[in-house]
């Protein structure tokens, strides 16, 4: 029963089954796990009537019902995170008495039927749908094993491994954090639908922590992380340090941890004259250094190189390691009550630190530093920067990622809902028949109703057309003005408009528009 599981990584993805048979009295069993604030984890509905499981929020589970009496809900507050990404398990019932839920192992809560009315019987003819509602909303990413429904077992996984389902669900339990998609020890938060990788911890940044922090460097840059003395200093005698560096300069610090800015005590790591790496301590026994030793290297050569200085044996022995060669190994054969503690750190310096003229520091691209657990270059690039970094000079300082290319994992295969098909009790128009004698089939009504259409546009074209005619015809009025009168100026009948005789002369009778003045 317990590997009867199935993940709903969409919070649209659903699995159905037939309608739950609760009419009189049913009950519904099902454990379920996620990181989700809410989400429906199932619904049935009616006409009118429905029901409904959902985590409400991260401690509250409701069980909401209703029989045509209004909304009935039950409500369990746990006083432990439900999605805390372990399994709880969720157990509904409704019988003629009441309605109860109950949640892992804490009291059920109850409510009674009505003693006033009679029974109302639940109504319902949708199928009953795990992971979202029946309208696919407000969705539910996690997983569900276990589904018990009137005591029968539903096959979840079946459904998709036979293919039923196969969007947005799979078979089994499986996170997105289970392939370990964070690099470089982020911390891979669970979502189900997706992943968030937390850097934090770690000198990179990114989606997936695959993008170095660096920072290029020039011999006037200095960059200082301050220790919290808040909650008082402290103390060590075994330390981790790392420092990634690339240069073509034979000299210059990469990191230097001291307790004040006089250097009482500290611990330096910088790039010789050799171009080799050299590690200086002084923490109180004596001062003393540690060299690489690797043949016919040198480091000085423009290229990426990780440094990792190991304290070990109560600070008696020093490991240096760059990338794969062979590390150098020193260690002191010191009294017991010797002191080979670095006491009350309070600065770390890249490129250069306070007594270090400006011109002078290192030269290069430096990344993926880090002093135990604790990562100043990824602080000095935070937005906002935290207090305790401080650059020099102020505003030139930039991120760098010093020539590296960000690791990222292949994006997933984008998830489509498929068309939902219809269903087979669905309602249909039904087939053509033929008429009855007489009466028109509806295509030949549409033809007539089109050819009636443009026969009456006609007739109201051409009344249009005669009215307008026979209304020009009664505004025009007549003229016997010459058409062109200076054809008549050289003809003897012409009469000049000056003179008093008037002799007989042709005219020409005309009918003209009437003309508008405005």
């Amino acid at each position: 029963m317990y590997e009867n599981i199935v993940t709903f990584r969409k919070e649209d993805a659903t699995i159905e089954f037939p309608t739950f048979d609760g009419a009189t009295s049913g009950d519904i069993r099902f454990q379920f796990r996620t990181t989700a604030m809410q989400g429906i984890i199932l619904q049935n509905t009616g006409p009118f009537d429905f029901i409904e499981v959902q985590l409400s929020f991260e401690n509250i589970i409701q069980f909401r019902f209703n029989v045509g009496n209004g909304i009935q809900v039950l409500e369990k507050i746990t006083a432990y995170p439900l999605n805390d990404d372990t399994w709880h398990t969720v157990h509904v019932e409704r019988n003629r008495k009441q309605a109860m839920l109950k949640v892992d192992q804490q009291a059920p809560i109850f409510i009674d039927e009505p003693v006033d009315q009679s029974f109302k019987p639940l109504n319902l003819n949708s199928p009953l749908v795990i992971g979202a509602a029946v309208d696919y909303s407000d969705g539910f990413v996690g997983c569900i094993r276990a589904l018990q429904v009137n005591g029968v077992i539903m096959d979840l996984r079946g459904k998709v491994e036979r293919g039923e389902v196969t969007y947005g669900v799979s078979p089994g339990c499986h996170p997105k954090c289970e392939s370990n998609p964070c690099f470089n020890n982020g911390i891979c938060i669970e979502w189900y639908s997706h992943y968030r990788c937390d850097c934090a911890y770690t000198p990179y940044r990114g989606w997936d922590c695959g993008r170095e922090i660096g920072v290029n460097m020039l011999p006037e840059y200095l960059i200082r992380y301050d220790f919290d003395q808040s909650t008082g200093g402290i103390s060590t005698d075994e330390e981790q340090i790392i420092i990634g560096f690339s240069t073509q300069v034979k000299k210059g610090l990469l990191m230097f941890i001291t307790d004040n800015n006089t250097k009482t005590e500290y611990i330096s790591v910088e790039v010789n004259n050799n171009g080799g790496v050299k590690v200086i301590i002084d923490v109180g026994f004596e001062r003393d250094e540690v060299n690489t030793n690797i043949p016919n290297v040198d480091l000085a050569n423009n290229q990426q190189h990780v440094v990792n200085v190991k304290r070990s044996n109560k600070g008696r022995t020093v490991t240096v390691k760059v990338d794969n060669y062979p590390a150098a190994v020193k260690t002191w054969d010191l009294p017991p009550n010797t002191d080979t503690r670095l006491d009350n750190p309070k600065y770390i310096y890249f490129g250069r630190n306070a007594t270090t003229r400006p011109g002078d520091g290192f030269k290069g691209c430096l990344f993926r530093a880090q002093f135990d657990n604790l990562y100043p270059l990824a602080m000095a690039f935070q937005d906002p920067r935290p207090s305790s970094v401080y650059l020099e000079p102020a505003g030139k300082i930039v991120e760098d990622m010093c020539g590296f290319e960000e690791i990222t994992n292949k994006p997933e295969t984008a998830e489509y809902r498929p068309t939902p098909a219809m269903a087979p009790n669905a309602t249909t128009f039904p087939s053509a028949v033929p008429p009855p004698p007489g009466i028109l089939s509806t295509t030949d009504q549409v033809i007539l109703g089109v050819f009636l259409t443009l026969g009456f546009l006609l007739f109201i074209g051409i009344v249009f057309m005669l009215v307008r005619s026979n209304f020009k015809q009664q505004h025009e009025y007549k003229t016997f003005e010459e058409t062109n009168p200076e054809d008549y100026f050289d003809s003897p009948d012409y009469q000049d408009p000056a003179s008093d005789t008037q002799p007989l002369q042709p005219a020409t009778q005309l009918n003209s528009s009437q003309e508008w003045f405005v």
